[in-house]
């Protein structure tokens, strides 16, 4: 069995990490991954290769913005303003993987892998292959290990077959959530009421 989900050689998340503090990681890296690692190379790779993205997309991104419609010469030249940004983010990935672990967290795959895993992949499935990310190689074979997990294989059946699955199901416990962690209940620090 791969390590922790029980479906032959391919790796998954297993129950190796699922501790308050390896919870509570993932949380604080969803929060770097969400922001300050995927902005900056959403908006270099989706700049740099503007003229491949329909007027549609750069008038609804000027619209969300509040801001009049910019050329792709404009878009472009924003793109590259974020390249230092997004390489320094990127190298982040890097240092995380330094002390040889196989995953972010540890020597399993975890959730805060697949969240930090969507930057790296969104920067080469917009823009190609990545001369920045070549020049990590914890970063590229750890893409690698996150890729193999896969998307697990789908199951054609109609609609009605799937709501009756889904209406038999029984969710499975979350386990002790950050909340319910012994003493934590409530606590705050001194002086905070």
């Amino acid at each position: 069995n791969g390590p922790g989900n029980g479906s032959g050689d391919r790796p998954g998340p297993s129950d190796e990490n699922t501790s308050v503090q390896a919870r509570a990681s993932s949380q604080c890296l969803a929060s770097w991954a969400e922001g300050p690692l995927l902005w900056p190379a959403a908006l270099y790779v989706t700049g740099v290769n503007a003229e491949n993205f329909p007027d549609s997309f750069h008038f609804d991104r000027a619209k969300l913005h509040n801001k009049p419609t910019p050329t792709v010469a404009q878009v472009k030249r924003a793109g590259l303003s974020h390249f230092t940004e997004m390489k320094v983010q990127m190298a982040r990935i890097e240092s995380l993987l330094a002390t040889q672990r196989t995953f972010i967290l540890g020597q399993s795959a975890t959730l805060a892998d697949f969240i930090v895993y969507g930057s790296p992949w969104l920067l080469e499935t917009l823009g190609g292959r990545s001369e920045v990310l070549d020049k990590l190689p914890n970063t590229r074979q750890w893409m690698s290990r996150v890729a193999a997990i896969g998307h697990g294989s789908a199951t054609p059946m109609s609609a009605e077959e799937a709501m009756t699955i889904a209406n038999l199901a029984a969710p499975e416990s979350l386990g002790e959530s950050l909340s319910d962690a012994p003493g934590e209940q409530n606590a705050m620090p001194d002086g905070i009421s």
